[in-house]
């Protein structure tokens, strides 16, 4: 879905009906803006506790934001979703 919206002169935006409806907005909610280096933006709805969480836990993600960093994970990417090999222990194919 793909909605348009005009930012104001004061650099607000005011979101379009149907996806506040689809994001279960209402007045007093939280967004957050996320952004990418090639101009994507993501907008999503947050619970208070993800804010406090936020905020506590800003420092230490800042640490972890540098080009190597992004390097880095990229490189775990591939093994994110694969199997372990190693035996589970207790099941019926481990030799003990």
């Amino acid at each position: 879905m793909s909605q348009l919206a005009k930012i104001s002169s004061k650099g607000q935006v005011t979101i379009p009906a149907d996806v506040r409806k689809k994001l279960h907005l209402e007045a007093g909610d939280t967004v957050v803006w996320e952004t990418s280096e090639d101009g994507r933006v993501w907008v999503r709805r947050i619970n208070p506790l993800d804010v406090e969480y936020l905020s506590a836990v800003s420092g230490t993600l800042s640490e972890w934001s540098s080009v190597e960093d992004d390097e880095a994970y990229r490189d775990l990417k591939p093994f994110r979703h694969s199997q372990s090999s190693l035996p589970v222990y207790g099941s019926s194919s481990c030799q003990t």
